[in-house]
C-alpha cells in the first residue's frame, strides 16, 4: 500500500512538472493521481518521501528532485497572475449580464495562477440550450467593444481575453483523458447560474477516475430550460462557420460546442507526463529505493 502511495504522488508531481509547477500539500491531495485516500495519509507520505530524498520540498512546495527552480518560478508567475485576475473578474461579470450565459469560468494557466506575462485570459462558457452561437456572437462583439478580444493572429495575449471553449447546457460531457480531467478540476468559476457548475461536474464525474479527490459530486439544483432560440441560433452558426471554415485547424465545432484551441496540448501533455514519470522512476531505481512501480498504472 505504501508503495502505491509513493507511486501516485510521483505521478501527481510528474504531471505538474509538465507545466513547471510545484504543488503545496493541499494541491497534491486535490490532484492526486491514484485511488481515493485520506488527506492525512497523503500529507504524511509527502513528508516521508521528502525526508527519504525521493522527492524534494522547499517553502512548503513539493516537486521532483532537481527542480528547485520551480519554486521561485511559481512565485513569479503568481505575481503576474494576480494582476490578470482583476481583468478576468471584470470581463466575466460584464459578460455574465448576457441572459443566455449560464456559466463563465477561468481555465488554462490563470486558473492555476501559473501565467507568463504574455498569456491571455482563457474563458470557459456554458450557454443556455439552443443559444450557443448567438451567445458567442454577443461575447465577441462585447470583447471587441471593450478592446479585449484576442485575435487569431496575435502572437501574444497580454491583457487580452480569449473565450476558447463554449458548451451548450444540454451537451456538457467532455472527452475523457488526464489532460481534460485536470483542466476540469482546476476550473475557477466566476459566474454560475441555476446550479450550472454542479451540473457540469456531475456530467463529468469520470474525472474522479483519474483524480478521485478533485471534487465532490452532489445533487445539481435547477433544470435545463427550453428556449425557442434554435432557428435564430442556427443562422448565427451558419454565418460564423462560413467565416471560420477556411481557418479551422485543430478547432472543433458543432451546434452544441465550440472548442477553439489553435494548439491542442492534450497529446503533448499526456506524452510528456508519461515520459517524466517513467524516467523519474528509472532515476530512483539507481539509488536502490524501496519502491515498486507498475508502469501500466499511468493513465
Amino acid at each position: 500500500m505504501q508503495n502505491n502511495f509513493k507511486e501516485s504522488i510521483i505521478k501527481t508531481l510528474s504531471y505538474s512538472d509538465v507545466f513547471d509547477y510545484p504543488l503545496n500539500k493541499s494541491e497534491v491531495y486535490k490532484y492526486y493521481i491514484g485511488e481515493r485516500t485520506e488527506e492525512e495519509k497523503v500529507y504524511f507520505m509527502l513528508e516521508e518521501m521528502a525526508k527519504e530524498g525521493v522527492i524534494s520540498k522547499k517553502d512548503d512546495f513539493y516537486f521532483l528532485n532537481g527542480r528547485q527552480n520551480l519554486v521561485l518560478l511559481r512565485k513569479e508567475r503568481e505575481s503576474i497572475s494576480f494582476k490578470k485576475w482583476t481583468l478576468a473578474k471584470k470581463i466575466a461579470k460584464i459578460l455574465g449580464l448576457i441572459p443566455t450565459i449560464k456559466l463563465i469560468g477561468i481555465s488554462g494557466s490563470l486558473s492555476m495562477n501559473n501565467c507568463e506575462l504574455r498569456d491571455d485570459v482563457d474563458l470557459f462558457i456554458i450557454t443556455k440550450a439552443g443559444s450557443l452561437w448567438s451567445t458567442r456572437f454577443l461575447v465577441s462583439i462585447l470583447l471587441i467593444l471593450l478592446g479585449k478580444k484576442r485575435s487569431r493572429n496575435d502572437s501574444f495575449g497580454i491583457n487580452m481575453v480569449c473565450p476558447n471553449m463554449f458548451l451548450s447546457e444540454n451537451s456538457l460531457g467532455i472527452k475523457q483523458n488526464i489532460f481534460t480531467a485536470h483542466e476540469i478540476s482546476q476550473l475557477k468559476t466566476i459566474v454560475s447560474k441555476n446550479g450550472t457548475y454542479e451540473k457540469f461536474i456531475n456530467e463529468n464525474a469520470w474525472v474522479l477516475n483519474f483524480m478521485p479527490n478533485a471534487f465532490k459530486v452532489g445533487l445539481a439544483s435547477g433544470k435545463s430550460e427550453n428556449h425557442s432560440f434554435n432557428f435564430l441560433d442556427n443562422i448565427f452558426y451558419k454565418i460564423q462557420y462560413f467565416y471560420m471554415k477556411k481557418r479551422i485547424t485543430t478547432e472543433k465545432i458543432s451546434r452544441e460546442f465550440a472548442l477553439f484551441h489553435p494548439k491542442d496540448k492534450t497529446a503533448f501533455a499526456t506524452e510528456l507526463y508519461e515520459t517524466k514519470f517513467t524516467s523519474y522512476t528509472a532515476y530512483l531505481s539507481t539509488f536502490d529505493q524501496d519502491l515498486e512501480y507498475d508502469h501500466s498504472g499511468v493513465h
